[in-house]
């Protein structure tokens, strides 16, 4: 957290993207194929 607060870990940069509950197993497969690296899941 500290270093997130303070700049230096873009946390916003490691994330591929956002997907719904519902689109986890398209998710999943976009993981396996090497197209997303990170994903947060909105509930």
């Amino acid at each position: 957290m500290e270093l997130w607060r303070a700049g230096r870990l873009p946390v916003e940069k490691l994330i591929s993207g956002v997907i719904t509950l519902e689109q986890i197993n398209e998710g999943m497969d976009s993981l396996a194929d090497g197209a997303a690296v990170r994903q947060v899941i909105r509930f």
